[in-house]
């Protein structure tokens, strides 16, 4: 009799073609709709967002992490859902001697086995000079960041006008080869510096001439010669050799390297290092900056603090396999349009009973900042941006620590109606300051809406590629609506192959 699978099923499909037909028109006007996505291209859509001042990130893996990645509790990579401030100039941070790479303690480049021939190894340093009793070489590995080496050279608060004592690294062999090319490379930390004190770093030949690399709170910091003028964190300084003058102890002409001196002298002080070299002929380069709209690499900071830079990915190759400590990630939004589909929900109805408004929008988000140990969030503010004069508002409100719980069953809700009614549209709201890390937070909107309104936040037009500014300008692609089409008719597909399979047994 031959299989009649096919033949029989096809009263099925064409009854089920029959019914979406049927119910075609009615999807359009659906009262109420189902949940649709929104485009956050339109001028129209709300994009409410947990706004973040800055978030620092205990560890960041320069190899293996991207700038919005942190390790969660679990040990695993994550990337928060937000999205960066296009127009600030800079958006990471970091503290350069919380730089930890192995590079920063690679002087000198010897054959030896012994690893500990190292400037960043205490034990290597000799103290000298008429006040060596006062002085001290320490190391401090751990202290500016878990796993960054360093060591601290620093005096006992006995020292004043015309005191002075050294520590002296002396190099198993000279360095001879062009050594007006060579760069003198500092990273460190001022703890304190006596007013009238400086901390000189010298290079010295085989015959006593030297030049110098100085930390002096009367200098101009940006004189050659000069790493700091103040106390602080995070100094980066990189002269050329050739562009320093010689101090003369010998026949007047620097011929190479065979020690390094860190002194104090005329006051107390001390200097934390997390990075020494003296026989590179180029410099390290700590990423890039955009200052007026041009965009550099940085090789030196005089300034204390963090060192604002445009990418985590623009560090130099040299620190491929190094990991930035406390990395902070500046002006970022967790946006509606990037929570999870299921944090998301927005219907319309027919609004008959308002002149001139044929639609109500609801719109509810659900928003929650990750929690972690490696997380630290400052200047936190749950905000949403005002699309519309305040007569189409017809709710706002919010809710916190609602977990999970469906939408429709929130009951701790928060008016926000009146903070959009004496606004003019753009206008960006508080909704509240006082955010909660792991706590979520729900945004519930209903609004009036013509049809051309809604036919822009139902536009077909949306592309995850381009245009828009999301939560920061006010507009940003949410998702392409296409491939919401696309999820739709295989879910079609997939209930006729059922009913067909069905019917065969």
């Amino acid at each position: 009799m031959g299989d009649t699978r096919d033949r029989d099923s096809r009263p099925i499909l064409a009854l089920a073609l029959v019914v979406m037909l049927a119910f075609a028109p009615a999807i359009g006007a659906a009262v109420p709709t189902e949940n649709q996505r929104v485009n956050m291209n339109s001028e129209y859509a709300h994009n409410p967002a947990i706004a973040v001042d800055r978030v620092v990130v205990a560890e960041h893996d320069v190899d293996e992490m991207g700038g919005l990645d942190y390790v969660n509790d679990s040990g695993g990579v994550e990337t928060f859902a937000a999205e960066l401030n296009a127009t600030t100039n800079n958006s990471y941070s970091y503290v350069p001697t919380a730089l930890e790479d192995e590079t920063l303690g690679a002087f000198p480049r010897t054959g030896d086995d012994d690893g500990n021939v190292s400037a960043l190894n205490a034990s290597r340093w000799n103290e000298g000079g008429p006040n060596a009793s006062g002085f001290s070489v320490t190391d401090t590995s751990g202290e500016t960041a878990t796993g960054v080496e360093s060591v601290t050279f620093g005096t006992d608060g006995s020292f004043g006008s015309g005191d002075s004592a050294y520590a002296e690294f002396t190099l198993p062999t000279p360095i001879t080869d062009s050594p007006d090319k060579l760069y003198f490379q500092q990273v460190f930390d001022v703890e304190t510096l006596e007013s009238g004190a400086q901390i000189v770093f010298e290079y010295r030949d085989e015959g006593g001439d030297a030049r110098r690399v100085v930390v002096n709170g009367s200098a101009d910091a940006s004189d050659a010669g000069v790493a700091a003028n103040q106390t602080g964190e995070g100094f980066i300084a990189q002269p050329q050799s050739g562009e320093l003058s010689v101090v003369s102890n010998d026949d007047g002409s620097f011929d190479g390297i065979a020690s390094a001196r860190v002194y104090i002298m005329d006051g107390d002080g001390n200097i934390t290092v997390t990075g020494l070299n003296a026989e590179k002929s180029s410099q390290w380069t700590f990423g890039t900056e955009r200052v007026d709209g041009e965009v550099s690499a940085v090789t030196e900071k005089a300034e204390p603090g963090r060192l604002r830079i445009t990418s985590m990915d623009s560090l130099g190759s040299w620190a491929s396999d190094g990991v930035v400590h406390n990395k902070g990630v500046h002006n970022l939004a967790f946006t509606a349009e990037l929570a999870d589909v299921e944090d998301r929900n927005v219907t319309y109805s027919k609004a008959e009973q308002y002149g001139g408004y044929e639609w109500k929008q609801e719109s509810y988000y659900r928003l929650t900042l990750p929690d972690g140990y490696d997380l630290t969030y400052y200047g936190v503010a749950f905000e949403d941006t005002q699309k519309m004069i305040s007569e189409r508002y017809a709710l706002v409100e919010i809710a916190e620590g609602t977990s999970d719980t469906a939408f429709g069953n929130v009951t701790s809700w928060t008016d926000k109606t009146n903070v959009y009614g004496n606004a003019q549209p753009e206008t960006r709201h508080t909704l509240d300051d006082t955010v909660e890390i792991g706590k979520s937070y729900v945004f519930h909107s209903v609004k009036l809406v013509t049809s051309e309104e809604k036919a822009s936040l139902d536009s077909k037009q949306q592309s995850n590629s381009g245009g828009g500014g999301g939560f920061w300008s006010g507009n940003n692609p949410l998702a392409n609506f296409v491939s919401w089409v696309a999820a739709g008719v295989t879910a079609v597909m997939g209930t006729l192959a059922g009913l067909a399979k069905f019917r065969s047994n």
